[in-house]
C-alpha cells in the first residue's frame, strides 16, 4: 500500500490541467503604477492575497511596464507564502519575465507546474528589478483592498502603497471532502485491478514456462 501512494499522489497532480481557471483578479491596468528601480523610493514591492479554496496554480500575471532595461533583464516575479506584517515570507517560485508593451502597462504571463496553495494563508506576488541597472513600473488597480507594500531597505522595513497592484492568479480547485475521497477511491480501485492483471499474467507466464518444460523433465 505504501508503494501505491506515491503513484496515486502522482496521478492526482496529473489529472491538474495545464492551465486552470481564473481564480483572482484585479483588474486591468488602469492607474500610474509605482516606480521600481534601484534609484527609487521603492526598491521591490510585494501584493498580498488569499484564496477562498485550496487550488493548485499554474499560471500567474503581472500588470508591468519597463523604463530603462540595458541589460533585458526584465523583472523577477516570486511567489511568496506566510506574508506577515507586509513582509514577503518564504520564497517558493520565482521567474523572469520582460515586459512586450515597452513603456505601455500590460499583463505578463507565467505559466509553470502546479503549486499547491492552501486556503487560510496568505501568499504574495514580490516584484524585483532584475538587476541594479533595470527600473520600470507595476501597475496599480482600481480595487479598493488589498493594498500592496513596498521597501527601501531590503524588506528590513517596509511602507504601504496607496493601491494594490494589478495581478492575476490562475489554478483548480481541490477537490473537497467526497470529492476527494471518491477520487482516491478510484485511483486505488485502479491500482488493484493494475496490480491484480500484472499478477495474473505472471502466474498464467510460469504455468506456460512449465508446460513447455514438462516432456523434457520425464
Amino acid at each position: 500500500m505504501l508503494r501505491i501512494l506515491p503513484i496515486l499522489l502522482a496521478l492526482t497532480v496529473a489529472a491538474v490541467p495545464a492551465v486552470g481557471a481564473l481564480l483572482g483578479d484585479l483588474g486591468e491596468p488602469s492607474i500610474s503604477g509605482a516606480l521600481i528601480g534601484a534609484k527609487y523610493t521603492t526598491k521591490s514591492l510585494v501584493q498580498p492575497f488569499e484564496l477562498s479554496k485550496s487550488a493548485w496554480l499554474d499560471r500567474i500575471g503581472v500588470g508591468v511596464a519597463s523604463a530603462v532595461d540595458p541589460n533585458r533583464a526584465g523583472f523577477r516575479v516570486s511567489l511568496t507564502e506566510n506574508l506577515a506584517a507586509g513582509l514577503p515570507g518564504t520564497t517558493l517560485a520565482s521567474w523572469s519575465v520582460s515586459p512586450q508593451s515597452g513603456a505601455t502597462f500590460a499583463y505578463v504571463y507565467i505559466d509553470f507546474q502546479p503549486i499547491l496553495v492552501v486556503t487560510g494563508r496568505t501568499y504574495g506576488l514580490l516584484v524585483d528589478p532584475g538587476d541594479d541597472l533595470m527600473s520600470g513600473s507595476v501597475a496599480f488597480s482600481r480595487a479598493t483592498f488589498g493594498r500592496a507594500w513596498a521597501t527601501s531597505d531590503g524588506w528590513i522595513t517596509s511602507f504601504a502603497l496607496p493601491h494594490p497592484v494589478c495581478i492575476r492568479v490562475y489554478g483548480t480547485v481541490v477537490p473537497e471532502g467526497a470529492s476527494l475521497s471518491t477520487l482516491l477511491a478510484a485511483l486505488m480501485g485502479l491500482s488493484r485491478t493494475a496490480l491484480r492483471k500484472k499478477f495474473f499474467n505472471l502466474r498464467k507466464t510460469k504455468t506456460l514456462y512449465f508446460d513447455f518444460l514438462a516432456p523434457f523433465l520425464q
